[in-house]
């Protein structure tokens, strides 16, 4: 189950604009992996139990710490 999760967030599609984004993060945007990873946090938390996910400062608070 984990590698089907592995290849899954290795397909995510992101921004790979080399001029919007440095060689440091591989010319990619990585803010769609650390939302998921971010939403992924909060679900083992439990603070998030519905099929709907709104943004609030909780949830901004772990993106900003991915």
């Amino acid at each position: 189950m984990l590698e089907h999760y592995l290849n899954i967030f290795a397909k995510l599609r992101t921004d790979k604009n080399r001029n919007r984004w440095s060689a440091q993060i591989c010319f990619r945007a990585p803010h769609k992996p650390f939302l998921l990873l971010s939403v992924i946090d909060h679900i083992a938390q439990g603070t998030l139990r519905k099929n709907f996910i709104a943004p609030g400062f909780g949830l901004a608070e772990t993106f900003a710490g991915y």
